[in-house]
């Protein structure tokens, strides 16, 4: 049985029309969200709830990435800060529960990134970020620090 010509193009746009929707859908469907903060000093913690900064994520692996580091650096030489992120979700019923929690050791230097990725596993919804670091007091390390990075799920 022959297929008429006219009905194999349609075909043929038809099923290019499809593979092109799916490239476009695909992206649409990803999302990402920035965050950032600078220049942090005598300050220790970092609270995106407090700040009112929320990330609203599509359900997915999300992955946590980024860089610290150091802005400035006034005193003795002391070891960086480790950081401590974590990322917590709003629920439906008001409830903070936290999702993903992880270390990165900034570096000596000044203005010397120390990169960072992390699979938070499965999430979604409203999320914020809180980052913390031992008092300055305590660590002597009297560094000002920034730092950006985004929130992924494909």
């Amino acid at each position: 049985m022959d297929i008429p010509l006219n009905l194999k193009g349609h075909i043929v746009n038809t099923v290019l029309i499809l593979i092109l929707l799916l490239f476009v859908a695909f992206p649409i469907l990803a999302n990402t969200s920035n965050w950032a903060w600078q220049g942090i000093w005598q300050g220790y913690y970092i609270n995106g709830d407090h700040n009112g900064v929320h990330h609203q994520m599509v359900q997915g692996t999300l992955t946590f990435s980024g860089g610290i580091w150091a802005t400035t650096f006034v005193g003795a030489a002391v070891p960086a800060s480790t950081w401590t992120f974590e990322l917590w979700k709003i629920r439906s019923d008001g409830r903070h529960v936290m999702r993903c929690s992880f270390q990165v050791q900034a570096n000596q230097g000044v203005n010397q990134t120390k990169f960072f990725s992390q699979n938070c596993g499965i999430n979604g919804g409203k999320l914020y970020i809180v980052a913390s670091r031992a008092h300055p007091n305590q660590t002597g390390d009297t560094r000002a620090y920034s730092a950006s990075g985004n929130l992924h799920t494909p």
